[in-house]
């Protein structure tokens, strides 16, 4: 799967459909939507900030903090290879943003 993120081309990991949910690599695509990521790896999370909204995702927690907001992201996030791979709908859950999936192509929009 490709992306378009804020309408351009971004290469990162293929995205992973696992049963009704789609993983993507956080990290990766929150740093290609313009957020900065700190990874924690002792604690196995990261901490992702979109102007000045913070979310906590960690590995095998399918719960989310948002802001100190407890949020279910409906699945759990993983580690593999050293990439944590989380729910696309993380994104909107946490920051409002609009996503789709058209064909092969993730088409998501921070603004």
């Amino acid at each position: 799967m490709g992306y378009l993120v804020n309408g351009s081309e971004v290469d990162l990991p293929a995205a992973v459909v696992k049963g009704d949910t789609t993983f993507v690599p956080v990290a990766d695509l929150a740093n290609a939507l313009g957020g900065y990521v700190d990874w924690r790896h002792e604690q196995k999370k990261a901490r992702f900030d979109f102007d000045s909204k913070i979310v906590w995702v960690e590995n095998d927690n399918q719960i989310m903090d948002s802001n100190g907001t407890d949020i279910d992201l409906g699945a759990k996030p993983y580690l593999e290879e050293g990439v944590l791979w989380a729910p696309l709908r993380m994104f909107r859950l946490a920051y409002d943003m609009k996503y789709s999936v058209e064909g092969d192509t993730i088409k998501i929009d921070r603004f």
